[in-house]
């Protein structure tokens, strides 16, 4: 395949991208980029688990929703959900997709080399 048609071929996804609603990943860098300084991340608790430097759903949520990134709150588990996969951040457990409730607690991917080696975390996400 030519340079050419390779770029030809770029421009055309780019466009259909634009058509389905689908964002280039330089946006979500941006967005991720506006999350960090805009959704609080704190220790959170459930049941007998404690949470360092992690933030929630309902929270990261609302936030989307606020600043015009999703209309609702489908949107925003969607874009969430985009997010997870590009890496930005990840559920505590790694066992759920992006949801936008209370209970769930997610933490961005560089909070663990911030802390350490990663010790300090057991497998369930929790802090020992």
């Amino acid at each position: 395949m030519t340079q050419r048609s390779q770029v030809s071929q770029h421009r055309d996804l780019k466009r259909h991208i634009s058509i389905i609603g689908l964002r280039p990943d330089d946006e979500f860098q941006e967005i991720a980029d506006l999350m960090r300084a805009g959704v609080k991340v704190k220790t959170h608790r459930r049941r007998l688990h404690r949470y360092s430097n992690t933030f929630t759903g309902r929270d990261a949520a609302n936030w989307m929703i606020v600043n015009g990134f999703a209309e609702d709150l489908e949107g925003a588990e969607e874009l969430g959900n985009n997010m997870i996969v590009r890496g930005f951040f990840s559920h505590v457990s790694g066992a759920y997709d992006f949801e936008g409730k209370p209970t769930r607690f997610y933490r961005w991917e560089e909070a663990d080399e911030d802390t350490g080696s990663g010790d300090k975390y057991d497998a369930r996400g929790s802090e020992r």
